[in-house]
């Protein structure tokens, strides 16, 4: 994260009495909302043009991610200062959910050719690729998945075998059939990474209607979540 990006962050945590777990690590959740007992997770972004950067190599696994875990957002504005917000936004995940809508619509085609055209890898590729063998070995292997598979999971994979020479058998490879399900599964791989997108941004108008933060930040927090916390329990109340 960059310097200046990596101040707001602790700027917002700080100005909304947010928690970060000692053990965060990247990837985790940035910070925590305590409020009646509960710990409400958030990802905090902030911006100094409009629009919201998000993450890189976006995919389903991120929305998947979002809607599981319940994750609500804030958004530092800092339009006319890197170091001091004109505003800030707060969205549950319902105020998200349209945009997690919109984003899955956009990707679903990479996703779909992602699952079915890895079915269409077959052993003619495997010949293209590699040549005719009857035993394909380790380092055949190892140049279709790289450093995808570990020096154990390759071996394991091995299927074929001859004896040594006090007789005992030994893995020595790969048939044709077990090579190519690995190329298939590379061929997965290439393509779910391709079908990530890079940083994808919410627009600024996204917010538009939205109430912004401006005084006494931690309290209006507080007060939107409780808000959402209890509209949503009436209404799966209401759908039992």
């Amino acid at each position: 994260m960059p310097i200046q990006d990596d101040s707001r962050e602790i700027q917002m945590i700080d100005r909304f009495n947010l928690v970060v777990p000692p053990d965060r690590r990247r990837g985790d959740i940035d910070a925590h909302l305590k409020i009646n007992g509960l710990d409400i997770p958030f990802e905090l972004k902030s911006t100094t043009t409009g629009s919201i950067a998000t993450v890189r190599d976006f995919g389903m696994s991120h929305i998947d991610k979002w809607r599981t875990q319940q994750i609500h957002w804030l958004f530092g504005f800092y339009l006319n200062s890197e170091s001091h917000a004109d505003y800030f936004i707060y969205c549950s995940p319902k105020d998200m959910e349209k945009w997690y809508s919109s984003m899955e619509r956009y990707i679903k085609p990479d996703i779909m050719l992602g699952k079915s055209l890895p079915e269409h890898v077959d052993s003619d590729l495997v010949k293209a690729i590699l040549g005719d063998k009857d035993v394909y070995t380790y380092e055949d292997a190892r140049s279709i998945m790289k450093n995808q598979y570990t020096k154990e999971k390759y071996e394991k994979l091995m299927d074929l075998q001859e004896n040594s020479k006090n007789g005992s058998p030994r893995l020595v490879g790969y048939s044709l059939q077990r090579m190519t399900v690995i190329l298939r599964e590379r061929a997965a791989y290439v393509i779910a990474r391709g079908s990530t997108l890079n940083n994808p941004h919410i627009p600024e108008n996204y917010f538009d209607g939205m109430p912004r933060i401006t005084d006494e930040p931690a309290i209006k927090l507080r007060e939107m979540v409780k808000n959402y916390l209890e509209n949503k329990q009436d209404t799966e109340e209401a759908a039992a």
